[in-house]
């Protein structure tokens, strides 16, 4: 048995990093929900009850996963394409 929260994680870190995502996620699961961050919640509510009418209405048009993914490709393009500043020197 673990006594303490420290010698928990010692174990845990000593996982496979698939079997580290899978607890994480499980224990995240585990203590969301509105009763943690009531504000962030309703926030988020409200935006996706927008987003929602936005797209019933036709406001909006929805991209399909592929239209994203080539978007952000052209994006990182153009990121890596760009000549970084010089860094500040003291």
């Amino acid at each position: 048995m673990v006594d303490s929260t420290a010698e928990l994680l010692n174990v845990v870190m000593r996982l496979p990093p698939q079997a580290r995502l899978e607890l994480a996620d499980a224990l995240w699961l585990s203590v969301d929900g509105p009763e943690l961050n009531p504000v962030v919640d309703t926030e988020l509510a409200e935006l996706v009850q927008q987003r929602c009418q936005e797209l019933d209405s036709g406001q909006v048009v929805p991209l399909s996963h592929e239209e994203v993914i080539a978007r952000l490709d052209e994006a990182l393009a153009r990121c890596a394409s760009v000549t970084p500043l010089p860094s500040p020197t003291n």
